[in-house]
């Protein structure tokens, strides 16, 4: 049986991340800085853990930040990040979208862009999400 994280970096793969982190933030400002392949998908290690009324099923909030290498220090907001902002909102859905073809049901709370929130050079989008799955 595959695991939660088994399944996310799954979706990942398949929505156009070849890069998935699951790290503490200040070990991803590290991480993110030997990361060859972009766009990447960092799941954020701030997670909080629900009970439901099922005994096997389980509802998590988590930040996930999909990512990509912007390529200049000072980028133009209009022809360097506008671009960036929306592929990543496209393969952000998409990834949504795969979690719930392996039966998870997605619920997003937001989801922002952002450029520079990490140490590296990249923009992205943030997204506040809350999961709802099986444990068996």
């Amino acid at each position: 049986m595959k695991t939660l994280n088994d399944i996310l970096e799954e979706c990942a793969h398949e929505s156009g991340f070849p890069t998935y982190l699951y790290a503490r933030m200040g070990e991803a400002n590290v991480i993110i800085d030997h990361v060859t392949q972009y766009p990447a998908l960092l799941r954020a290690f701030t997670e909080t853990v629900y009970e439901t009324q099922l005994a096997t099923t389980r509802r998590r909030r988590m930040v996930l930040y999909f990512c990509d290498a912007l390529g200049a220090a000072e980028p133009s907001t209009s022809y360097s990040v506008a671009p960036i902002i929306e592929k990543m909102e496209n393969r952000a859905f998409d990834f949504v979208n795969g979690l719930r073809g392996h039966g998870i049901e997605v619920d997003v709370q937001s989801a922002t862009p952002f450029v520079g929130e990490l140490d590296a050079l990249m923009a992205g989008l943030r997204m506040e999400l809350t999961i709802t799955y099986s444990t068996c």
